[in-house]
């Protein structure tokens, strides 16, 4: 569903039962994926093994230094438990800091979608800009809070 013609389509004026459950259920599926659309936050651990594969609640990345980083990989499913499949398919970019140090902070610009599968999403990326005196210790076991935006 990607038009307001095609949602009304599918709500017509119930005089014989012609609305179903079904059709209800796909627009709030094609509303909620459209509020999905601007900035959201999550919330993943880092896993410093280089080009792994991320567990749910987890990201990995290229380098074992994050701003230095390339490539992306974040697990679909957040550390609380929220699928952003949607959301991360769509990306345009992303800040990130730790949860340790909410000073330090990096935003990368999202350059092109990779490998999807059913626990992680690969992105290439390239930093942005950064205001990051990072703590190298850190990297390794810190939570990581991200505000993804949307394109």
């Amino acid at each position: 569903m990607t038009t307001l013609d095609n949602l009304l389509a599918l709500l017509p004026d119930n005089n014989n039962g012609a609305i179903g459950a079904d059709d209800l259920r796909s627009i709030v599926t094609s509303l909620w994926d459209r509020v999905s659309v601007g900035a959201v936050t999550g919330k993943w651990a880092y896993s410093n093994t280089v080009g792994g594969i991320p567990a749910a609640g987890t990201f990995t990345t290229d380098n074992a230094d994050p701003t230095l980083a390339t490539s992306f990989r974040f697990a679909r499913v957040d550390e609380e438990g929220t699928d952003f499949t949607t959301v991360l398919s769509n990306l345009a970019g992303f800040i990130g800091n730790q949860e340790a140090a909410p000073l330090d902070w990096a935003n990368w610009t999202v350059i092109s979608t990779g490998t999807l599968t059913n626990d992680y999403l690969e992105l290439g990326v390239s930093v942005y800009n950064q205001a990051v005196a990072a703590d190298p210790i850190l990297w390794g076991v810190a939570d990581f809070l991200f505000v993804l935006k949307v394109a």
